[in-house]
C-alpha cells in the first residue's frame, strides 16, 4: 500500500505528537508500506520528525506552498496569518505565481499526489478540497469554531474559511473522529455527512524520559517544587483563568505548589496568581508560561508534575490527560462530555471539576494533593489499565479503513 501522509500545518502540540506516535506505528503493524509525509518545512524542523521519520523509512516531502505562511517572519509574532490572510483574500488572482508565493496547498498536493492509494489527512483544515487520483481520510479533531468561549477560537475570516470548506472536505472524505462526542458534533453540523463517520480513539503520545533527561528539563527551567501543569495555549476555549483564580485557593488549604504552563503563547503568563489573574512580576512567582517546549521537555514534565491539569472547555481528546496516565501520573479535568467518554474507555481515574469554577477546580485539585496514597494507587492503577490501548492497536484501525477504501 502506497500512502501520502499530508499535514500542511502540523499543528504544535497534540498534532505533532499524533504525527510522531502514528508514522512509526503504521510502519510496525505493516513493513511493507511506502510512505510519504507532506508538510511543512518549518514544522518538521520544529518537531524534530526526522527523528521518527527516517529509522522508519518513510520520505518527507517539503510543501513549497507553505513557505511563507509555515513560520512567523523575521520573528514578527502573527506574522504568517497575515500572508495567510493576504494568500486567502487574493484568491484565484494569484494562482499562476509558484506555490510558494500564491501559498494554494491544494494545488501543489495535485501536482505532488500522484499515484498513491490513499491520501490520509491528520488535520484537514485550513485547507481547500484537492483533487487526487485516490481515497481521502482526514481526521476532524473538533469543531470549536462553531462556538463562542470567552472570545473568537479564530479571525472571522478564518472561521468563514472554515465554514466554506469544512463541508467540501466532508464531501470529499471518509471523516475519522477519535471519540464519540466529535462524531456526534460532526453530525450535529453536518447531518448529511454522518453516515460514513469512523471512530478510532488515539492512545498515549508521550515516552518515559529516564531521570537524566528528567533532571535536565527541570534544572532548565528552574523547577524546584511541586508543580502543577498544564500543557496548552492560550485560545480562548482552553480556559486558563479560572485555574489562575484557583491557585491560590489551593495554596490557602496548605498546598505549596506552583503552576506551570508550557504551549504556545504561554510564555508571556508569569508572575503570582491572584483573584484577577497573575500579577506580572517575579515576586513570590508561583505562575511560571514557558512557551512552548520540545517533545522531550513536555514528556519529561508531564512524568514529573504532581498533578497534570486540563481546564478546557471544549476538545475532541484529551492529550494531556492520556500522557499523564500513561506515565502514572495524577490527572484532574474539565467536566466536559469528551473528557468523561475518556474515563470510561480506558477505565482510569481523575478528578472532575465544574472548568468555570475556581473554587470548584481548587477543592478537587486539594483533594488530590491531601490524599497522596489514594492518589498515587488511582494513578497506578490507571497507568495500568491504558498500557493496553496501543499506537499499533491504532495504526491497524487507520490501515483497515484504508483497506477497505481501496478494495
Amino acid at each position: 500500500m502506497k500512502i501520502a501522509i499530508i499535514d500542511h500545518f502540523l499543528n504544535p502540540g497534540g498534532g505533532a505528537r499524533i504525527i510522531r506516535s502514528l508514522l512509526p506505528a503504521l510502519r510496525t503493524v505493516q513493513p511493507d508500506l511506502d510512505i510519504t509525509f507532506f508538510g511543512t518545512e518549518h514544522g518538521i524542523k520544529r518537531e524534530q520528525l526526522d527523528e521518527v521519520m527516517i529509522p522508519n523509512q518513510i520520505k518527507a516531502k517539503a510543501l513549497k506552498s507553505t513557505i511563507l505562511s509555515g513560520k512567523d517572519l523575521f520573528k514578527i509574532k502573527g506574522s504568517r496569518f497575515v500572508i495567510s490572510l493576504l494568500q486567502a483574500k487574493l484568491g484565484k488572482s494569484v494562482s499562476f505565481l509558484p506555490y510558494y508565493l500564491s501559498g494554494k496547498v491544494h494545488k501543489e498536493l495535485e501536482s505532488l499526489v500522484k499515484g498513491f492509494d490513499i491520501a490520509f489527512f491528520p488535520w484537514p483544515f485550513h485547507l481547500e478540497c484537492p483533487k487526487l487520483d485516490c481515497p481521502m481520510v482526514g481526521i476532524f479533531q473538533d469543531f470549536n469554531y462553531k462556538y463562542y468561549f470567552s472570545s473568537n477560537v479564530s479571525t472571522p475570516w478564518m472561521t468563514r474559511s472554515l465554514n466554506t470548506q469544512i463541508p467540501d472536505l466532508l464531501a470529499h472524505f471518509t471523516p475519522v473522529v477519535t471519540s464519540q462526542f466529535v462524531a456526534d458534533e460532526l453530525r450535529k453540523f453536518y447531518p448529511q455527512y454522518g453516515k460514513d463517520i469512523k471512530v478510532v480513539p488515539i492512545a498515549p503520545m508521550g515516552e518515559k524520559s529516564d531521570a537524566g533527561a528528567v533532571k535536565k528539563t527541570l534544572d532548565k527551567f528552574c523547577i524546584k517544587k511541586k508543580f502543577l501543569l498544564y500543557p496548552t495555549n492560550t485560545a480562548s476555549h482552553k480556559n486558563i483563568g479560572p485555574l489562575l483564580g484557583a491557585l491560590p485557593l489551593i495554596k490557602k488549604q496548605g498546598h505549596d505548589v506552583c503552576l506551570i504552563l508550557a504551549g504556545l503563547g504561554t510564555e508571556n503568563i508569569n508572575g503570582k496568581a491572584c483573584e484577577q489573574g497573575v500579577e506580572l512580576n517575579s515576586i513570590e512567582q508561583d505562575v511560571f508560561g514557558l512557551g512552548y517546549v520540545s517533545n522531550a521537555e513536555i514528556n519529561a514534565l508531564i512524568q514529573s508534575a504532581t498533578i497534570v491539569v486540563n481546564c478546557s472547555l471544549y476538545e475532541g481528546n484529551n492529550g494531556p490527560a492520556l500522557d499523564a496516565w500513561a506515565q502514572g501520573t495524577p490527572v484532574a479535568m474539565s467536566h466536559i462530555p469528551p473528557f468523561v467518554e475518556l474515563l470510561n474507555t480506558f477505565n482510569v481515574n481523575a478528578a472532575i471539576f465544574d472548568p468555570r469554577c475556581p473554587k470548584d477546580i481548587a477543592n478537587k485539585i486539594s483533594s488530590l494533593l491531601g490524599d497522596e496514597e489514594g492518589t498515587r494507587k488511582n494513578a497506578l492503577s490507571s497507568k495500568k489499565n491504558i498500557a493496553r490501548f496501543t499506537w499499533e492497536d491504532c495504526a491497524k484501525n487507520y490501515l483497515n479503513i484504508f483497506s477497505q477504501l481501496i478494495t
